[in-house]
């Protein structure tokens, strides 16, 4: 789908309304993308990092406890697998993988730690999410989260394990699913609105985010599908 145009849009048999459309009646404000199902996976220490020196564009070095960042997984290859996002702590790193391939990054970073006897933990009983839109600060600060800065995760007052990490355009909530959904219901109650595959593809094209089989496949290197910042 384009992202110009006015009116409606047809892709695959169904109706869309322009990203224009969309843009004035809900980026304004904002809103949240379910991201259930995601995988989580940890590891640490210095097998660890030599583990994610192999497995990532981005070099995890170069981030301080506290940080967080956007990575390609890549295969044997150095094809690109899957986009990750890392949080950063103190020598040990949380990766969170998309709904759609959590299982196979999550196989494939516990085939590759073999060979640097690295340990992965799979984090289970976990739950995730996006928050966008031009008022996502202002609502998370309502909702009792001070929102970071792009490029850094915090965890949120009150709760045992949520944690709110900023990139650009967008933040991401992750955190046990008890805490995780019941922080959604406070964002929904300042406002924030659940975001459609039209709303959400539309954030996705203006703000340059890849998607897998869409922008990019594992025969594609980070150079060539958006990951150059990575």
């Amino acid at each position: 789908m384009t992202v110009s145009g006015q009116g409606t849009e047809q892709k695959d048999g169904f109706i869309f309304k322009a990203p224009r459309d969309i843009e004035a009646e809900v980026l304004p404000g904002a809103f949240i993308r379910d991201f259930s199902g995601a995988g989580f996976a940890l590891t640490q220490g210095e097998e660890g990092r030599k583990l994610l020196r192999r497995l990532l564009s981005a070099d995890a070095d170069k981030f301080a406890s506290g940080e967080a960042f956007r990575s390609a997984l890549l295969n044997a290859s150095g094809g690109v697998m899957l986009e990750a996002r890392v949080l950063a702590g103190k020598n040990q790193w949380l990766l969170v993988f998309p709904p759609e391939e959590a299982g196979s990054g999550q196989a494939w970073m516990g085939q590759v730690a073999v060979a640097f006897d690295a340990e992965v933990e799979r984090l289970q009983g976990r739950e995730a999410c996006w928050l966008g839109g031009r008022q996502a600060g202002e609502a998370l600060r309502r909702a009792g989260a001070e929102p970071p800065r792009d490029g850094a995760w915090a965890g949120v007052g009150g709760y045992r394990s949520l944690k709110v990490a900023g990139f650009p355009d967008f933040y991401l909530l992750e955190g046990e699913a008890a805490e995780c959904r019941e922080f959604r219901s406070r964002l929904e109650a300042q406002g924030a609105v659940q975001a459609s595959d039209e709303v959400w593809r539309c954030a996705r094209a203006l703000h340059c985010e890849a998607a897998p089989g869409e922008d990019y496949d594992e025969s594609s290197s980070p150079l060539e599908c958006g990951f150059e910042d990575c």
